[in-house]
């Protein structure tokens, strides 16, 4: 196992001849005599001692729940749990390119949540208030981003942490539209796994609140379960770290079409809940518009306004082509001025009635 992959258990054992390396581990140096500090204290406490102790030296700044646009401005600083699946190539959510561009684009970043993103931040406390029944414990250090205390690249943003049977944990919220899982997707094994590493922790737990089944359930993920997963994980996260966002040369696109891949249910579900929006609110234009026009008398044209509102009524004659007609007519002339261009068609419908 190399180096850099230390779960809790191991990175006990690192304070001393690791503790001085921490002041040029990355930009955001940590002073060498609070290395030393925070060794001996955790010496004293004789408890998960100066591996946590330093961890605590190397926590970013919180700005509460939400992706803002200061945080992601934060996040393209490190690789982030829910971006090492992409690396990887497992996630349904994006690919190494679209994880490498918002690293070295962050302004160009869209912090708008989508709406399954912000269901996920809105419910996340009653998540975890469900965990904390079921344990009978207390979920602490909610939204606290922080940095792995020697690899510098590496980050997470916890959702909580807790005691359960005496050791602490990782603690993973979700919000999904479908059945409650047998196993998790891999896609979340591994963020987890990840937090822990970064953490210095060895046990994690994914909670999952399911809006499909109304039920809740809890899945423990642990380093020790998963050595292979997470020792992949760290290798990949590391090269394309150095070998892409530090070189800022963007990795090859995957256009390879996988017959085999899990659908994104939560994400088809939502994009066919905004396509029956669409629909609905275009009708509801459409009939807005003709009342309004009738409650103005139905004029060809007009310009009016009041202390809220200014509107615009215009009458317009359109000439289009017919291009079908031209290239029946022409054949010949019609193939002198095709320009071929490309796009991707996407389609998605429900194949049974959505569940509200």
């Amino acid at each position: 196992m190399p180096s850099d992959v230390t779960s809790g258990s191991t990175g006990r054992h690192m304070g001393r001849q690791k503790a001085q390396g921490l002041s040029d581990a990355g930009s955001n140096p940590v002073p060498w005599i609070g290395c030393q500090v925070a060794y001996f204290f955790g010496m004293i406490l004789k408890t998960r001692s100066a591996w946590f102790s330093l961890q605590i030296l190397k926590i970013l700044p919180t700005h509460g729940r939400g992706i803002s646009k200061d945080c992601h401005l934060q996040r393209h600083h490190y690789l982030g749990a829910s971006e090492i699946a992409c690396i990887l190539g497992i996630s349904p959510f994006g690919d190494k390119f679209k994880v490498w561009y918002g690293k070295t684009h962050p302004r160009e970043f869209d912090s708008t949540p989508t709406g399954k993103m912000q269901l996920g931040l809105d419910t996340e406390d009653f998540v975890l208030t469900q965990f904390e029944k079921r344990f009978n414990t207390t979920v602490t250090r909610k939204q606290e981003r922080m940095r792995h205390w020697l690899e510098d690249w590496a980050g997470c943003t916890l959702d909580g942490m807790a005691v359960v049977n005496g050791e602490k944990a990782v603690i993973e919220a979700k919000t999904i539209g479908t059945s409650i899982y047998n196993t998790p997707p891999d896609y979340y094994v591994i963020q987890v796994l990840w937090q822990q590493w970064v953490a210095g922790v060895d046990q994690g737990y994914l909670v999952v609140w399911s809006t499909k089944d109304l039920a809740f359930e809890s899945y423990p993920i642990h380093i020790a379960d998963h050595q292979a997963k997470l020792t992949e994980a760290v290798q990949a996260g590391k090269e394309f770290w150095m070998n892409h966002v530090v070189t800022e040369i963007p990795p090859e696109r995957n256009t390879t079409e996988r017959q085999d891949k899990e659908l994104p249910e939560d994400l088809l579900e939502e994009y066919c809940h905004v396509q029956d929006q669409i629909k609905d609110l275009t009708v509801r234009k459409d009939i807005l518009r003709q009342q309004i026009v009738e409650a103005m008398g139905c004029p060809s044209e007009l310009k009016s306004q009041s202390s809220k509102y200014q509107l615009d009524i215009t009458t317009t004659q359109t000439k289009r082509l017919n291009s079908k007609k031209l290239e029946s007519d022409n054949p010949e002339l019609v193939q002198n001025y095709f320009e071929t261009s490309s796009s991707q068609r996407v389609v998605a419908k429900r194949l049974s009635a959505r569940i509200s």
